[in-house]
């Protein structure tokens, strides 16, 4: 049948509804998404997004959506851009109930050697890091990369004459996404943001007020 049309389509699915009735059983249809909007960049797909008639969607009772995980989510997970995927997302697609990525349910592609010498993809269940109280140690070599990274900036800015702050256009984990340290490291602006914030609470940065053309303003210092 023509996936777009929607009577048609719509016969198909109740044909599998009549077979689920009848052998009370339940009936899982894969289903594929269509491609996204060219020059939108990476988007998480939603209910909306499955290809063809909105007639197989409304005659289902259940959806479950897939999603790789997303560049933002890995540098927060500290899963290289590489291998991020590797892992993948499983929403509920009725209601559009996505849960935040460390509440989510994940699960990860990985090889399985066997006794007779094969070595088969498998996927076992993955947990976000932190969202059991413990991140991975990938997770913590990640976020100390990022305080490094962040200190290495700030030290070669202020050498520099340069200043940054908190927020405002000179906003730190944004100027230093663009420094060469950060781009060389691959570490970007939400990892330098988060860094940011635990360097506050370690001690380690401080806000220095300063005067700046007969204007007070305030400025990051090492402590």
């Amino acid at each position: 049948m023509p996936e777009n049309d929607t009577a048609k389509m719509d016969r198909v699915v109740r044909i599998f509804a009549g077979i689920a009735d009848e052998m009370d059983c339940a009936i899982d249809l894969s289903h594929h998404t269509r491609k996204g909007p060219a020059g939108l960049g990476e988007s998480d797909y939603a209910i909306e997004d499955m290809r063809g008639a909105v007639a197989v969607r409304d005659a289902l009772r259940a959806v479950r959506i897939l999603n790789f995980l997303s560049k933002a989510d890995a540098e927060g997970a500290g899963v290289p851009e590489l291998e991020r995927t590797s892992y993948f997302r499983i929403d509920r697609g009725k209601g559009n109930y996505s849960a935040p990525a460390k509440n989510a349910v994940w699960r990860k592609f990985t090889s399985v050697d066997l006794p007779n010498g094969d070595n088969v993809g498998v996927v076992i269940p993955w947990t976000f890091p932190g969202a059991d109280g413990q991140p991975s140690p990938e997770k913590a070599e990640a976020d100390r990369k990022a305080e490094n990274v962040f200190l290495d900036i700030l030290r070669r800015l202020t050498l520099a004459g340069r200043t940054v702050s908190e927020r405002g256009p000179n906003n730190a984990p944004h100027v230093f996404s663009h420094e060469r340290e950060a781009k060389l490291t691959k570490v970007g602006k939400s990892a330098l943001a988060a860094a940011m914030r635990r360097l506050f609470d370690a001690g380690r940065i401080r806000i220095e007020s300063y005067s700046s053309a007969g204007h007070q303003a305030n400025k990051i210092v090492e402590v």
